[in-house]
């Protein structure tokens, strides 16, 4: 302290020294203070070395660049935080859009599950339909249309009909076990079944049976629910599950009876 009083004797008239005085004590407790928490770039004098008025006015310079700095790492942070939230949205529509991609892959999957097992029963109609009937054979698309144009032609199926049947799933020619006489299966086919599947079996058997020949009604698949299976029983049509005939009281052959009789 003596030797910046003395400096500033030195450069300073004396009359001025009692006003100076204040200002050096002030910057030089300023600098301990800084000493302890420095602003970066801040370089503190060696203890041996004395603490000068040049030094004492460097320091509101030091401390306006620890300022902008201090400002420049805000705005840097402020800017950081608006890229992660753009981020983030970015991202939540990027899920959005992928699941949108999923769900539509998902419904295509399941089409394309249903298209198959429609095709191996239609394919291999024999196999899964060999139980029911004797010399079974699939009616092609032609064969089915034309089979039901010409019943419309006859007045044997309305129009209505004959374009309700035409969506059967399976439609097949053969013989019945029992007497060797024929009959039809008319099938409809889903991985699981459900009553709409037991509904639409029943009805479009009851149309094409108008035609003379006894139809069996069946639904086929994986999978049916317990009032799907309630109702195939009530409405007597057979249930194929994974290729396998779960066999129906001897109402079923009443339909068959019944259908022949019409």
């Amino acid at each position: 302290m003596l030797q910046v009083t003395l400096r500033v004797v030195a450069l300073y008239p004396h009359e001025c020294i009692e006003r100076i005085l204040p200002t050096v004590r002030y910057f030089r407790g300023y600098t301990q203070r800084l000493d302890n928490c420095p602003p970066k770039g801040y370089i503190a004098p060696e203890p041996d070395m004395p603490f000068t008025v040049e030094d004492s006015l460097a320091v509101p310079e030091q401390i306006t660049a620890s300022r902008r700095e201090t400002a420049g790492l805000r705005r840097s942070g402020e800017q950081l935080r608006t890229e992660v939230a753009e981020l983030h949205r970015h991202m939540v529509r990027r899920f959005d859009d992928v699941q949108v991609q999923l769900d539509q892959l998902t419904g295509d999957v399941g089409q394309l599950k249903e298209y198959n097992l429609e095709r191996r029963h239609r394919e291999r109609g024999l196999a899964y339909f060999g139980s029911l009937v004797r010399k079974g054979r699939v009616l092609t698309s032609q064969e089915v249309s034309d089979l039901l144009e010409d019943a419309e032609d006859r007045g044997v199926l309305s129009r209505d009909e004959r374009l309700d049947v035409a969506w059967a799933e399976v439609i097949l020619s053969g013989e019945r076990r029992t007497d060797h006489r024929p009959v039809t299966v008319l099938a409809e086919v889903s991985s699981d079944l459900d009553r709409d599947d037991v509904l639409h079996a029943a009805d479009r058997a009851a149309m094409l049976a108008k035609l003379g020949t006894p139809v069996l009604p069946v639904v086929a698949g994986i999978t049916i629910t317990e009032r799907a299976a309630a109702m195939a029983r009530s409405r007597n049509v057979w249930q194929l599950l994974d290729g396998h005939v779960i066999e129906l009281p001897a109402a079923a052959h009443a339909v068959m009876e019944h259908s022949r009789a019409d």
